[in-house]
């Protein structure tokens, strides 16, 4: 008897284990169809801005790509259409076409623009810059025209502006050795205007447009090894702020891999925020494979959760980090994977919060709730 109910038995559990398989993939399709038709929003849960690195082209050719933005997002930031390589082509002939298109649209919409990079050591290869051959006055009049025509061209539109990006060495001093290929590595406009010319910049720029917002930007600004870059980037903002320099804000970059340190990244916000200035997480990617080159990578259930866990800290270390009036928000550099940078940089990654075809990933959902708790 007892050897005759030993298959009964085993055919028993399996058919339990069946069972458990088939709820288990049964409550995950639903908790997937929940993601997918929920009302929720990121702009409609969070009482800070959202925002995301976008570009013209994709917004006038993609409309699934464009339904997304509009649907999650309420403020914009030209990803590259700003800086001046595609503003000014060639010297003293500017074409706004694409970025007009891009704040027609946001303007439409009710979305907010920051603008971006207005004076960068990079300018990829713009001939006429990178083979500059004037004196330091002839530079001092292209950079003053440069910044006074985009922010007058934009006057009353453009709400806010980086004002100057990655001025900074990771020790603290200011970049400006030479130039090594044709990224730029070396600052130009520090070489041949000075150590000021970050403060005449901000002049400048507000002299265009005294209503915007003016922000300095820079990435690695939550890591303690670059505590240098941090007290040099803080000691500025104090320095302008006692020579009433018109700075209104930080960019604090945020590329970070998934075992970034917490604590770290808190401790910059806090460092930041102490200024009094406006803080901006103005350029966010979580790099699953921790900027290692792994070809072979598979996004396993327990990196996707590792990355919407890091998404969820963020959001949450920022509304502890920064005082409600200080918040200028948060900004994706990128709505999905497929357009993410970070693909220049490592061969496998998937740091947004959108799969390729713009499905809402695990990442969404930590970033979700990181905003709205």
């Amino acid at each position: 008897m007892k050897r005759e109910l030993i298959p009964k038995t085993m055919d028993l559990l399996k058919s339990i284990v069946i069972l458990i398989i088939a709820l288990e993939l049964s409550s995950c399709k639903i908790n997937d169809a929940k993601l997918k038709d929920s009302p929720e929003t990121l702009q409609s849960v969070s009482l800070i801005p959202v925002g995301v690195a976008t570009s013209p082209s994709l917004l006038k050719n993609d409309s699934l790509y464009r339904k997304v933005v509009l649907s999650e997002f309420n403020s914009l930031t030209p990803e590259n259409d700003s800086k001046i390589q595609h503003l000014q082509p060639k010297e003293g002939v500017f074409d706004f076409s694409e970025f007009d298109s891009m704040v027609d649209f946001a303007i439409k919409n009710n979305k907010r623009i920051h603008g971006t990079a207005l004076i960068w050591h990079n300018f990829g290869r713009l001939d006429w810059l990178e083979n500059f051959q004037g004196d330091s006055a002839d530079l001092e009049n292209i950079f003053k025209k440069h910044i006074q025509t985009v922010v007058g061209h934009y006057k009353g539109k453009i709400r806010s502006w980086g004002v100057v990006n990655e001025a900074f060495n990771d020790d603290g001093t200011l970049r400006m050795d030479d130039k090594t290929s044709s990224e730029n590595r070396g600052s130009i406009w520090a070489r041949n205007l000075g150590k000021d010319y970050i403060a005449r910049a901000f002049q400048y720029a507000h002299e265009a447009d005294p209503e915007a917002l003016l922000f300095y930007n820079d990435f690695d600004l939550q890591y303690s090894k670059r505590q240098e870059k941090i007290d040099a980037v803080v000691n500025m903002a104090e320095e302008f702020k006692r020579r009433n320099i018109p700075i209104h804000g930080l960019g604090m970059q945020m590329h970070v891999g998934i075992s970034a340190s917490n604590d770290e990244i808190e401790s910059g916000m806090r460092q930041l925020a102490a200024t009094g200035l406006l803080v901006h997480i103005s350029e966010v990617s979580i790099v699953v494979s921790d900027w290692k080159k792994d070809t072979n990578l598979i996004f396993t259930e327990e990196l996707q959760k590792k990355q919407s866990d890091k998404y969820q800290f963020i959001a949450q270390a920022y509304k502890r980090s920064v005082p409600a009036d200080q918040r200028y928000g948060i900004t994706m550099w990128g709505l999905s994977d497929a357009h993410s940078w970070i693909s220049s940089f490592v061969p496998r990654d998937w740091p947004l919060l959108f799969d390729d075809n713009y499905q809402k990933k695990k990442a969404y959902i930590g970033f979700l709730n990181g905003l709205k708790e």
